[in-house]
């Protein structure tokens, strides 16, 4: 409640680069329905630039804030992996996927939706970027749950948007096999990146990975939709997240396993239900 209650009174920055945003997409979704889809294109382009002018600019103001206080213990290049990770990769995939989804789902209807989504999520993301730096290098536990939030709400996303290319036969079926892997690949590496760099747990990114495309080929031949394609792939990657968090704090118990089990047998159902 707290991180709230600074985003709304403290700190306004975060708040009014998300307004922005969202009046952006707003714009955007507009010149969708009126306009031919380049000039669709061409404003997220120009939105884009907003996100990556609020980025850089937070990342010069704390390098300028604690390079002049001598009292701090300041590495800034240390941590360019952490950056291009979390603070232009994460963002970018966000912004990119909510603009090439509507794009493919051009439903009025889901505007609402995307444009609160945007709000919300780059609002907590630009905050908890403001919260790293203004901390020294900072990540905490609730930062943790915002990237991991904002990983599985990319799954979808992208995971949707592949499917999509692959349905509008765009791409061919060996391509969009690739793309999978190379997107859940990043997302899971990104879950491992920011909670252990142990090689069981790279060991476990690499299973799960395969596991997902496998599950991919085998849907090529069901009749299953692409949303329901994405809702599964999202959902593989919520229960891969909770392992990892819970393998990685030594708290997982043979309970657990029953969760697992049991959203093994939510997949089957999704499946049964478009199959039958």
């Amino acid at each position: 409640m707290n991180l709230y209650i600074d985003i709304f009174k403290k700190d306004k920055r975060s708040l009014i680069y998300s307004i922005i945003l969202a009046f952006g997409f707003l714009i955007s979704f507009t010149i969708l329905e009126s306009s031919p889809r380049n000039f669709y294109f061409l404003s997220g382009i120009i939105l884009y630039v907003i996100v990556l002018f609020e980025l850089y600019t937070t990342a010069e103001h704390y390098h300028d804030f604690h390079k002049n206080k001598s009292h701090a213990k300041y590495d800034f290049e240390s941590h360019k992996s952490i950056q291009l990770a979390h603070h232009l990769f994460l963002p970018s995939a966000l912004f990119f996927g909510l603009l090439f989804f509507t794009y493919f789902n051009n439903q009025p209807s889901i505007y609402f939706v995307i444009i609160l989504l945007a709000f919300f999520m780059f609002l907590v993301l630009f905050e908890n970027i403001h919260s790293y730096y203004k901390n020294l290098f900072s990540i905490n536990k609730a930062t943790n749950f915002v990237y991991d939030l904002i990983t599985i709400i990319l799954t979808f996303l992208w995971v949707n948007i592949i499917a999509n290319l692959k349905a509008s036969e765009i791409i061919d079926f060996k391509t969009s096999l690739i793309l999978f892997g190379v997107a859940i690949g990043v997302l899971s590496i990104l879950v491992i990146f920011r909670h252990a760099h142990s090689p069981k747990a790279f060991i476990n990114c690499v299973v799960f990975i395969a596991i997902v495309v496998l599950s991919l080929f085998l849907f090529n031949n069901t009749e299953l939709s692409v949303m329901a394609v994405s809702f599964i792939v999202t959902l593989m990657m919520q229960t891969y997240i909770i392992f990892v968090n819970q393998y990685l704090e030594h708290k997982l118990k043979a309970e657990d396993f029953l969760e697992y089990f049991i959203i093994g047998m939510l997949i089957i159902a999704i499946l049964n239900i478009y199959n039958g």
